[in-house]
């Protein structure tokens, strides 16, 4: 005879039972996560996105890189050269146009 046939149900036996239930849907939740929710950083389908925007941000890239080195200066050729604002408002643009 169980200790729950005399109704002799201890508030550590309540806790022990909405515990383990508790486990238990988190536990599916995240099996069904798994299964149907992509694993995929932040903005990784965009569609947008063409070549031209890939060569546009490795010049960004790299004429960041330059001004960095450089001390970041805040005029002359490598401060006007830094496309890294240009880079920005055309991936902007191209997404806000669906491109």
């Amino acid at each position: 005879m169980s200790r729950f046939d005399n109704k002799q149900i201890t508030d550590d036996d309540i806790g022990s039972c909405i515990d383990h239930i508790y486990d238990e849907i988190v536990s599916i939740i995240d099996a069904c996560a798994c299964e149907t929710v992509p694993q995929t950083r932040k903005g990784f389908y965009r569609f947008w996105w063409d070549e031209s925007l890939n060569l546009l941000k490795e010049a960004a890239v790299k004429a960041n890189n330059i001004w960095i080195a450089a001390g970041k200066p805040k005029q002359g050729e490598i401060f006007v050269n830094r496309t890294f604002y240009a880079y920005n408002i055309v991936g902007k643009y191209a997404k806000d146009r669906n491109y």
